[in-house]
């Protein structure tokens, strides 16, 4: 009650005493429900400019902010929402989902749209192929073998060679009739000084007339020699003069002097080292290559695998050496000095290599003395690098050597 007092008491004084416009009622009304005793600071007269001053210690209300304000009943009349509608039927933004997007599908169908048209000519229907009779699973292979489980062609070469020296022995034998028809009286040899005389016409044979004592140790006459060893830097003996090692070394078993006086000068007449069997490189498998030297000719052997064949394993493979030359196409058989001393070539040769039906794979290179005293193989196609090459056959390889006999076999 003094709140509303003090109010109305003020507004009469400052509508008196004001030359402002007047508040209406409903003005001073709204005022009166806005001030409390305890928002009043001072009140005051301003008799220079005839007027009531009221002071709050906080703002309470202005003309415009009264102006503004509507009654309880006015509220009503707008028939604002007095509680919220019912959202059951609604979902939430994040709860519908993203809008679908068939731009990828589109573009799959624009490529097989721009697709060139199929030529089907050459297509045939399931049912025309299976009246084909194609097989549909592979064979049993139960009752075959593998090529390598069947045992090399017997080779009866060596047996051919035996029987026909023997059947020729056969052919210098003389029948029963044959000596039957041989004179009686044989034939006599008679020695007169150094001079051996067959009786019956039969000639004569001059003997050596140098006598035993003069003889060296060995030496069954003067133009032959029986030692052992070879005799290169230990017999001294004329041009012309033979030797014979007794122990065969290194499958050397006549010599023959050809220059010189002193102990030097000596060849290998009647030699043969046998098939030797090289240490080599880029093999495949059992593949083997063998060399023999007999007197002054040297003849190589390829083989190892099934039918005789020689493989070079796949380029990268374990124990392949590509040669530099042409490291896709050339591989290293026998490397840089490879070729063992004793059976070395004069000069380098070439020749073909081929597969088991004769068809080309590329050729040999032997390297003489300026080329390495080496063996490489050189194919036409690159060496496969997923797969073996296992049925080369190789042609032959022999020549003539000047080189002396091989003081080691390899």
């Amino acid at each position: 009650m003094k709140k509303l007092i003090i109010m109305i008491t003020a507004l009469l004084l400052l509508q008196g005493c004001s030359s402002k416009e007047k508040f209406s009622t409903e003005q001073l009304q709204n005022l009166t429900n806005s001030v409390t005793i305890n928002q009043l600071e001072k009140t005051e007269f301003n008799v220079g400019e005839n007027k009531l001053v009221i002071t709050t210690n906080e703002e309470v209300v202005t003309k415009e902010e009264l102006d503004n304000l509507v009654t309880k009943q006015e509220l009503r009349d707008k028939n604002y929402l007095t509680a919220h509608q019912s959202l059951r039927d609604y979902a939430l933004k994040s709860e519908i989902p993203a809008p679908y997007n068939d731009l990828e599908l589109k573009k799959r169908v624009e490529r097989l749209v721009s697709k060139p048209d199929l030529d089907t000519s050459n297509f045939v229907t399931n049912e025309v192929l299976n009246s084909k009779g194609y097989l549909t699973q592979h064979q049993s292979l139960e009752g075959y073998a593998k090529k390598s489980e069947i045992p090399q062609a017997y080779n009866d070469t060596e047996v051919k060679q035996r029987l026909s020296t023997i059947e020729q022995k056969g052919e210098s034998y003389a029948t029963k009739e044959q000596l039957a028809s041989i004179p009686k009286n044989p034939q006599k040899l008679t020695l007169s000084g150094n001079t051996l005389i067959l009786s019956d016409g039969g000639g004569s044979v001059n003997l050596p007339t140098q006598s035993a004592t003069n003889t060296p140790a060995g030496q069954v006459n003067e133009y032959e020699i029986h030692g052992t060893g070879m005799p290169n830097g230990k017999v001294v003996a004329p041009v012309g003069t033979t030797y014979v090692d007794t122990a065969v070394t290194n499958g050397a078993l006549k010599w023959i002097k050809r220059t010189g006086t002193n102990n030097q000068g000596w060849e290998v007449l009647a030699g043969d080292t046998g098939w030797r069997t090289l240490n080599i490189k880029s093999k495949l498998g059992n593949s083997y290559l063998k060399v023999r030297r007999k007197n002054d000719t040297v003849t190589y052997q390829f083989g190892g695998l099934s039918w005789g064949w020689f493989g070079v394993i796949r380029r990268g493979g374990v124990g392949y050496e590509a040669q530099g030359s042409d490291r896709e196409r050339n591989c290293y058989i026998l490397g840089l000095g490879g070729v063992p001393q004793g059976f070395r070539s004069e000069s380098s040769l070439i020749g073909g290599i081929y597969n088991d039906k004769g068809t080309p794979y590329g050729t040999w290179y032997l390297g003489g003395p300026g080329d390495s005293n080496m063996l490489r193989f050189q194919f036409t196609d690159p060496v496969p690098t997923d797969r073996d090459i296992g049925d080369i056959r190789v042609s032959s390889i022999s020549y003539l050597t000047s080189e002396p006999w091989p003081t080691t076999l390899p």
